[in-house]
């Protein structure tokens, strides 16, 4: 009886040691699965706080597409308007050859070829113009695709988003295995007693499960400061890309008055030059110097550069110079006299007018 005794008490004090490091354990995993999930909320806000930056990024963007929408409105006016140019200098180009021909013809005086040298040089100044402002919608094509990047900079950071949200997943689904367990030893504490070995096996799960959670909540946390990084990075391409594309709306505004002022001096030269033909006929009318029908052939045609019908208006202007050039002599200067004393016309229509004026609202506001 006596050896029993103290092989009983033996046995029941490994008990109360095994019971007193299961409940050690126990309670180290329960303070690891309160600070676990103190991380997971504050996880949980920082993506909260990401996704309102995401949101705002968004807003943000959009207002940009609206911008830029109404940029490409106004480039297309401009291209409509430089089209129309273009074209009004290329018939400008024929009917200033014909006149050259005709005056070599002719035989004309030295100030009225050195009038055409100077029309030369306004239309040549006036396609340097035209190529200025190529090259200016060229550049607010680049400047369009620095906001296309931009936007897929946008898209990579909502993905980085999701791939947080699936790692924030993974930690609760750790945290959700780990309080399984918990609950698994205190219901049956008996089976931990029965069996070491039973009892190793959940530990190294729960190492193993906590080590994956840890890893987990890392990765998270970097994923979340890297989506920052980039969020702030598409924020300063976007903008530079607005600071370049308010830089080449200043330029084509320039090359276009330019342009216009080109244009003016062409018109100017035209004008001088009708002027000298028109003194050359009163000299030789003055002399008896009469056209025969051969001569009447010769004779320069009056180039419709004073008259209201050569604006942007392609018909109007073809229209207008097939009559100028079916009149005779007399016609011809009759029109050019009647045409002197008219007001001309503005050099641009009314939709590039309205275009500046609406420019200049935005800057304003």
């Amino acid at each position: 009886m006596e050896g029993i005794l103290p092989e009983k008490e033996s046995e029941v004090g490994e008990e109360v040691r095994s019971m007193v490091g299961v409940q050690m354990k126990l309670a180290k995993i329960r303070k690891e699965l309160e600070d676990m999930r103190t991380n997971i909320e504050t996880a949980k806000d920082e993506v909260k706080g990401l996704w309102n930056t995401a949101a705002a990024l968004r807003a943000d963007l959009e207002k940009e597409k609206a911008d830029l929408t109404a940029l490409k409105d106004k480039v297309h006016h401009a291209t409509v308007s430089v089209s129309s140019l273009q074209e009004e200098l290329r018939k400008t180009a024929r009917e200033l050859s014909v006149v050259q021909q005709r005056t070599e013809a002719a035989k004309m005086p030295v100030e009225l070829q050195q009038a055409t040298q100077e029309t030369q040089r306004a239309k040549a100044k006036a396609r340097s113009a035209c190529d200025e402002v190529t090259k200016a919608s060229e550049e607010a094509d680049r400047a369009k695709a620095d906001v296309n990047i931009v936007q897929l900079k946008q898209e990579a950071v909502s993905r980085e988003i999701l791939a947080v949200k699936a790692s924030e997943e993974i930690a609760v689904a750790s945290a959700n295995a780990l309080q399984e367990y918990k609950e698994e030893g205190e219901i049956d504490p008996q089976a931990d007693r029965r069996s070491d070995k039973s009892m190793m096996v959940p530990l190294e799960d729960y190492d193993a499960l906590n080590k994956r959670a840890k890893e987990a909540e890392d990765r998270a946390k970097k994923r979340v400061m890297e989506a920052v990084e980039k969020i702030k990075e598409a924020k300063e391409g976007e903008v530079r890309s607005l600071d370049k594309l308010h830089q080449l709306t200043k330029q084509i505004d320039e090359r276009r008055e330019a342009l216009r002022e080109a244009h003016e001096k062409s018109i100017t030269a035209q004008e001088n030059k009708l002027t000298m033909e028109n003194e050359l006929r009163k000299r030789r009318a003055k002399h008896g110097q009469h056209y025969t029908a051969g001569d009447a052939d010769l004779a320069i045609p009056d180039v419709c550069l004073l008259n209201g019908a050569c604006s942007f208006d392609a018909a109007g202007s073809s229209a207008s110079h097939t009559q100028g050039g079916d009149l005779g002599r007399a016609d011809t200067i009759a029109a050019t006299a009647a045409a002197e004393p008219k007001a001309r016309k503005s050099f641009f229509p009314r939709s590039i007018a309205a275009m500046f004026m609406n420019r200049k609202k935005t800057h304003s506001k």
